[in-house]
């Protein structure tokens, strides 16, 4: 999926408001031509899996658009959608999402789709498109940049038109707004506490069974973002293996090891000398990590995965696993 396709997207959406917004009044001004694009050819009354937009071009070419804010994906998708579409014909989906969203929502359904079919599947990412071998390709649109696009191209000679797009704005502004929290029924029941503090007995049981992690003299940190147990690698190297909300949000995964690259005692102003090897071992390895500069420290940060539907044990197994890989490079202290 290019930028052209990304574009003629966009094209689309102007060309709905444009048509629909001098006949209609927006009750709420999330595209009016929701209700009039939805093709009959995908409302089988047996079929729960109904987009948002259903477009049909010349030469009978689909494309599905599903509009989100904050709602989780459905049961349906992504994949019973992908199911509807005809890759070899370029047909493809798109989810209009908010920017922020757009990180974790493509970690999101890659592993969604994973865990329906039951192995791995065969992908890569292209900007905010995902290019499946063996499916249609999916593509992340945000509201911003549609918005942006709109406010550009739009004639504000007609009146109707430009009232209606800036209530759209508005009401977007707002579903974007850090004020606004979509909280829902289910975000505040026992699973929902079950799973935050499911993950922080991860965090303590991996730690507390590793005989090369020294924890003595260290405890738990965190605050506004996060969950830190503190350890030393070898009794040398410092290291935390945090619940992260603004690595989570950032980068779609909540849980990271993180290593500091100094003592805590110098605060960072002392870099440990074998972290060039460090890093050049990793390279080597072909291990992704991320480099945060925070309170002086460089830190080297690695997202480690959960594996889904699997008992306490095998997670543990997991997570020590992808830990000891990563523990694997690091040098002997000189």
């Amino acid at each position: 999926m290019s930028n052209q396709s990304t574009e003629q997207t966009i094209l689309i959406f102007q060309k709905i408001i444009e048509r629909e917004s001098k006949t209609s009044t927006y009750k709420f001004a999330l595209l009016r031509a929701l209700i009039d694009l939805i093709s009959a050819q995908f409302s089988d009354s047996n079929d729960a899996s109904i987009p948002d937009l259903a477009l049909l071009f010349s030469g009978q070419q689909k494309l599905l658009i599903e509009v989100k804010f904050w709602a989780k994906l459905t049961k349906n998708q992504p994949l019973t959608y992908l199911q509807k579409l005809n890759q070899q014909k370029g047909e493809c989906l798109f989810f209009l999402v908010p920017q922020q969203r757009i990180p974790i929502l493509k970690n999101e359904i890659i592993q969604k789709m994973e865990l329906e079919v039951g192995g791995k599947i065969a992908y890569e990412f292209s900007g905010n498109n995902i290019i499946f071998n063996d499916f249609a390709s999916i593509g992340l649109l945000s509201w911003e940049e549609l918005m942006g696009f709109l406010i550009e191209r739009i004639d504000y000679t007609e009146p109707h038109l430009k009232a209606d797009l800036d209530q759209l704005q508005q009401m977007i502004l707002k579903m974007l707004s850090p004020d606004f929290l979509p909280f829902e029924v289910g975000d505040f029941d026992f699973n929902a506490y079950r799973k935050y503090t499911q993950m922080i007995e991860l965090i303590d049981a991996t730690v507390d069974a590793n005989p090369n992690y020294n924890t003595k003299n260290l405890s738990y940190g965190g605050g506004r973002n996060s969950f830190q147990r503190w350890f030393l690698i070898r009794d040398y190297y410092t290291a935390g293996l945090e619940l992260h909300a603004r690595y989570w949000e950032e980068h779609a995964h909540p849980i990271w090891l993180v290593l500091y690259g100094s003592t805590w005692q110098n605060k960072g102003k002392v870099p440990f000398p074998e972290m060039p090897q460090f890093e050049a071992n990793l390279k080597a390895a072909g291990l992704d990590y991320l480099v945060i500069n925070e309170n002086n420290y460089r830190k080297l940060v690695f997202p480690i995965t959960i594996p889904f539907g699997q008992d306490k044990e095998t997670c543990l197994l997991n997570i020590q696993m992808q830990l000891d890989f990563i523990c694997a490079c690091l040098p002997e202290k000189n």
